[in-house]
């Protein structure tokens, strides 16, 4: 595959997505019944999400390298999916994701530490450990010309987009632009969150074929003893 291909696809993706459902959407109801929260654009961002995850799984489990990145990599993966899904909400009645929340005393203190100890302190341990490997190759990789970095750098600054989209209501009335538009805001940042989703399992295809190319000729024993060889 073509190492520019999931930008171009990606692109297109978010173009097409955009543009279609906002030349779709008969009114601004139907319109949000598709952005809304936990609504079918994030549902199958989720659900993209998971699945790349799984694989990622497989990876770490089957594959002869790096089982370490992929495994890392499929935990970061899946806390992608729960933010879209806002699954802490299944749990809670307040936004785990709004750090204001765990100072407010009228949540009690028995979720603010089990939010804390559960979810948030080994979700960032997890992405700080995935980072610190990342970032002590980044350098090297770039000066080689590595496709991996450049998709790395693309991913960055498609979820800087996306907060800036996330957080427009803040900013928006102080560049004139009325509150009514907001839904507009709202439909660039669930589609491309989408578009991230499909960039990254796109960009990933690679990288999971390399992970699996020995494992036919490794034979079904391999399912069941994974070669103990990764000092990644």
């Amino acid at each position: 595959m073509d190492r520019r291909l999931p930008r171009v696809l990606s692109a297109g993706a978010f173009i097409a997505l955009s543009g279609g459902i906002l030349a779709w959407a008969p009114d601004t109801g139907s319109l949000y019944q598709l952005i809304r929260e936990a609504g079918p654009i994030e549902s199958v961002s989720a659900a993209l999400w998971l699945a790349a995850a799984a694989v990622s799984l497989a990876a770490a489990v089957w594959g002869r390298a790096h089982r370490v990145d992929w495994a890392l990599g499929a935990v970061i993966l899946v806390l992608c999916a729960i933010r879209e899904l806002d699954v802490q909400k299944w749990f809670t009645q307040w936004n785990l994701n709004n750090m204001e929340s765990y100072w407010d005393r009228g949540i009690p203190l028995r979720e603010r530490l089990a939010a804390l100890l559960l979810l948030i302190l080994p979700g960032a341990a997890i992405v700080a450990a995935f980072l610190i490997r990342m970032l002590g190759r980044f350098p090297a990789a770039w000066r080689e010309g590595a496709a991996w970095t450049r998709d790395v750098l693309a991913w960055g600054a498609m979820l800087v987009l996306a907060a800036v989209f996330d957080k427009a209501h803040h900013f928006t009335p102080r560049l004139g632009i009325d509150s009514s538009y907001h839904y507009l805001f709202v439909l660039l940042e669930e589609t491309l969150e989408l578009t991230l989703a499909v960039y990254v399992s796109l960009a990933l295809v690679p990288a999971w074929r390399a992970a699996f190319s020995g494992l036919g000729r490794r034979g079904c024993g391999a399912l069941r003893s994974p070669v103990s060889d990764d000092s990644q």
